[in-house]
């Protein structure tokens, strides 16, 4: 596995993560009063084929208008998860998310995720330890450190 092959599965655990937030956001907007936990349970479709799998809770000290912070704990799972350069990722078994994400008014203005755990790809098994960062707001900001199957990951936008 080279470095683009790197970069497409931390872009397909950013689908993944955008989507679980997306959950929370409409969760958050659906609801009276904001829930101490949430839990998350979404399988969504890779690029071309496969899924990806997100499970586990979220749990935070929001006030009565969204205000506040949610920790989560989740496991990622890829299931023949085609990610159009060819390459083909599996769990081995599974990996863990981790992180914050704080929300002003029930939108997201900041978040930390790290992912650690290990996949398969091509016959290799491949670990992953990334840590992403999001700032909202007039600027808002995005990167991702760490490294995936031995090859540095540096991406800020």
């Amino acid at each position: 596995m080279g470095r683009d092959d790197s970069s497409a599965v931390v872009a397909q655990l950013t689908s993944a993560s955008a989507a679980v937030n997306s959950s929370v956001q409409t969760s958050l907007g659906t609801n009276e009063y904001p829930q101490a936990m949430i839990s998350a349970d979404q399988t969504l479709p890779c690029a071309n084929g496969g899924s990806v799998a997100v499970a586990g809770d979220l749990s935070g000290d929001l006030d009565a208008g969204a205000t506040g912070s949610y920790s989560l704990d989740l496991m990622t799972t890829f299931a023949d998860c085609a990610l159009g350069t060819g390459l083909v990722v599996n769990g081995a078994p599974y990996l863990t998310t981790t992180g914050t994400l704080s929300f002003q008014a029930g939108t997201l203005t900041a978040g930390a995720i790290a992912y650690s755990g290990a996949f398969t790809a091509s016959g290799d098994t491949c670990n992953i330890d990334v840590t992403i960062k999001l700032a909202a707001g007039a600027h808002p900001t995005f990167s991702a450190t760490g490294t995936v199957c031995g090859s540095t990951v540096k991406v800020n936008q």
